[in-house]
């Protein structure tokens, strides 16, 4: 099956030019356009969102020998620490990396954790994500029904996770992106200062040594929600120029720029 998946994945990275030229120029605005991996990188982008999804579709068989083995942990202590303070913890991810991977990995050492998360349009598909998740402890929370469930995860001193880098509604505000001007979410910095819960981020990359590197990040500490956005944009732009072949957008990165706040 997963070879199939991977097979299928290589098929499409040969003939979905549309993609590919979305992808090519997303990924020219991370590294210039002069950059000799453009070459290839677009078709790697695609088998890895394969990767991840194959690996997402099995995630029910993992045992604990399979992250024990490939999965590392790293800033284990800006969880505690934030948990600690018993105001709940908003823990923003974005589409680069297996955002998936990383929350299972936090509900396995323990924590309570609340995906806030878009239904799929196919409701089968969509079960077998809730399915997935669930088999770890993880609640989702649906997009579109979402405040009390996010404020109820924070009075329970529990993780509201979610992706921080897209935007689905009209409501955003203007951050400085890979040098271009996009309107970002910025209800995690509100919910956060309004609840007093901290924000950090975390990414799920891969690793050298093992196939996953869990990256727990501190704090972001500004005091306005604009301020607390862009520093949390700015540390995804530093995640995808290490990580480009694991930037998994498939829209222009930039089309919500024009939208007004």
């Amino acid at each position: 099956m997963k070879s199939a998946m991977r097979g299928l994945a290589s098929l499409y990275a040969a003939t979905g030019p549309r993609d590919l030229r979305i992808i090519r120029g997303n990924l020219e605005a991370a590294l210039g356009s002069n950059d000799p991996r453009l070459k290839t990188l677009p078709r790697e982008v695609i088998l890895n969102f394969s990767s991840y999804l194959t690996d997402l579709f099995y995630s029910h068989k993992l045992d604990d020998a399979f992250f024990e083995r490939n999965v590392r942990v790293e800033g284990r202590e800006n969880l505690e620490k934030a948990l600690s303070r018993k105001k709940g913890l908003i823990v923003v991810s974005a589409h680069v990396g297996h955002w998936e991977m990383g929350a299972m990995v936090m509900a396995r050492l323990g924590y309570p954790i609340h995906i806030l998360a878009l239904q799929h349009r196919d409701e089968r598909i969509d079960a077998i994500f809730k399915h997935r998740r669930r088999h770890y402890g993880i609640q989702t929370i649906p997009v579109g029904h979402s405040m009390r469930g996010c404020f109820q995860t924070i009075e329970q001193n529990h993780i509201l996770a979610l992706n921080g880098d897209r935007l689905f509604t009209r409501k955003g505000t203007m951050i400085r992106f890979m040098g271009k001007n996009v309107v970002w979410p910025v209800g995690p910095a509100k919910m956060a200062l309004a609840t007093g819960a901290p924000l950090l981020t975390a990414f799920c990359l891969p690793a050298e040594k093992d196939r996953y590197v869990l990256r727990i990040e501190g704090e972001l500490t500004p005091s306005t929600a604009e301020g607390m956005t862009q520093e949390y944009a700015q540390r995804v732009e530093a995640v995808i120029r290490q990580h480009p072949a694991h930037w998994l957008i498939f829209q222009p990165f930039q089309e919500a720029a024009q939208w007004p706040n």
